[in-house]
């Protein structure tokens, strides 16, 4: 868990910028700190965060409390064959099309293993029975009323 010294707070996307382009090839890690809404500082928010770790090839880790009003979070650059979520590959795409990807980010992108991209659950694809197969499970009333009744996860094949 970090300590409370360890832990560095940006007001803005900016300066959080601004620390990457001075320190994102020698650090190793950042304590990066977040003020919840309710303190009323100025923070930046974790969606801010991502778009600047993708934009340099960082990756963001579990997020610990400092107390009622702050959190910190550990980044660190991406190692090769780390996962990419679908989500985090359309930002990609989205941020280097605005201009924004430094040429370290898309290096680490260059890096991904794409057998290790989009992989997670939700983000599979729907499938379902190809036509024959459900002819042919719909002539099993009770099972296809069994099956019908199941929640879409199940259904999933």
């Amino acid at each position: 868990m970090p300590m409370p010294e360890d832990v560095v707070f940006f007001e803005t996307p900016a300066r959080l910028r601004a620390w990457f382009e001075a320190n994102h090839v020698t650090a190793t890690e950042l304590w990066l700190g977040y003020h919840r809404k309710r303190s009323g500082r100025p923070s930046v928010t974790w969606p801010e965060v991502v778009d600047q770790e993708l934009c340099f090839g960082w990756i963001d880790s579990v997020r610990y409390s400092l107390g009622d009003d702050r959190s910190a979070q550990r980044i660190t650059p991406r190692r090769r064959g780390s996962i990419w979520s679908a989500v985090n590959i359309k930002r990609f795409h989205e941020l280097d099309q605005l201009g924004l990807v430094h040429p370290s980010g898309r290096a680490a992108f260059r890096r991904r293993d794409e057998a290790r991209s989009r992989i997670y659950s939700y983000e599979s694809q729907a499938r379902g029975l190809d036509k024959a197969s459900e002819a042919a499970f719909r002539k099993h009333r009770a099972a296809w009323k069994f099956f019908e009744a199941q929640a879409p996860w199940y259904r999933r094949t």
